[in-house]
């Protein structure tokens, strides 16, 4: 338990890209700043995150990619119609409307 406090605290993870080659940058970059060590440098609140989101979100497929790209060569398939960006951002869309 303590390494992983310790590991939270000052290790900074890699870019979810290096995971899955097909999350577009744009993606990474929403991520990483959310996840930021320095408080400062994250998103101050939760409406500044989704701004981002939906500025990301028309670049987006149905499946959470980026448009125009394949996702043939995912190992695993995708199970659900929603992706996480869009199970994610979907009640707050709603709530502020």
């Amino acid at each position: 338990m303590i390494e992983i406090g310790a590991q939270v605290i000052h290790v900074t993870p890699i870019v979810p890209s290096q995971l899955n080659n097909h999350i577009p940058p744009e993606l990474d970059r929403i991520t990483m700043k959310a996840i930021e060590k320095k408080v400062d440098a994250r998103y101050q609140s939760a409406d500044a995150m989704i701004g981002d989101l939906q500025l990301v979100l028309p670049s987006l497929a149905g499946d959470g990619y980026r448009k125009g790209r394949s996702t043939k060569s995912l190992k695993k398939p995708r199970t659900g119609s929603a992706s996480a960006l869009t199970t994610f951002i979907e009640p707050f869309l709603e709530a502020g409307t």
